[in-house]
């Protein structure tokens, strides 16, 4: 059995790998560190038998990742770092190690849910930031973009204005009242960065992409893409970071 890590700003999520078989295993919110370190040594012992490797992605603090290591400890963690290439893909930044890790892993995860050649495939992450990246059908990884997260969208209007207020309003059209005219505009905001990267991959590849999505803010804005390109046209990958180490640990 191995054991998976996916570290990111909010929470960890836990995963094992028993031949190609992925088996979700627990999200824990990072509140603190030794909290943290607690509540994973919970759940790797619920697990019951010990794990032969444990392969990790952060993009946490320096403290939290010592608390992970703490709680896998005696075993190792391997920590993966971005590369020009792995899993059979190629990373297209100049300077790799410039590419966020979870980004990177992101991306590799796609092959196990994708046989090559595909479509172009366009996958956001909506978490504390929002991510669009860009996988080509060779898996290449083409780049992308990062913007504010939903709820940081609200804390700028929040904490940069005098009379804006920091809460969630309903989503409309032509809203008519102001929590429903923020939470409308962020909304907009978050599909039209997707909507625009589709439609460059298109014109790059010739090829209608793929969208897919992931992060724990997706039900936030879950609506406007279903309206937008209809509830079949969008596919859920809620542990992709956890299927790259997957198939980087297989």
């Amino acid at each position: 059995m191995k054991l998976l890590i996916d570290i990111g700003n909010t929470r960890l999520k836990l995963a094992t790998l028993q031949g190609n078989s992925l088996q979700f295993v627990a999200a824990i919110p990072i509140e603190s560190a030794d909290q943290l370190q607690r509540q994973l040594q919970v759940a790797i012992e619920s697990l019951g038998n010990p794990a032969d490797v444990c392969v990790a992605v952060s993009v946490s603090s320096v403290q939290v990742n010592q608390a992970a290591e703490k709680a896998v400890a005696p075993k190792k963690v391997q920590w993966i770092a971005s590369s020009p290439t792995a899993a059979g893909v190629t990373n297209a930044y100049p300077d790799p190690s410039q590419l966020g890790t979870d980004r990177w892993v992101g991306m590799i995860g796609l092959t196990r849910h994708f046989a090559t050649p595909h479509p172009p495939i366009v996958l956001a992450s909506f978490g504390t930031a929002t991510t669009v990246d860009t996988l080509g059908p060779d898996n290449q990884f083409r780049g992308g973009l990062i913007l504010p997260g939903v709820s940081l969208m609200h804390d700028a209007l929040a904490n940069g204005t005098a009379r804006l207020p920091n809460a969630v309003g309903a989503l409309a059209a032509f809203p008519t009242d102001t929590l429903s005219a923020i939470t409308s505009g962020i909304v907009a905001a978050q599909a039209g960065a997707v909507l625009r990267q589709i439609e460059l991959a298109r014109q790059a590849y010739s090829q209608q992409p793929v969208l897919c999505v992931t992060g724990g803010a997706w039900l936030l804005v879950k609506q406007e893409f279903d309206r937008l390109l209809g509830t079949n046209n969008v596919h859920e990958l809620p542990h992709v970071v956890l299927d790259g180490l997957a198939a980087l640990a297989g």
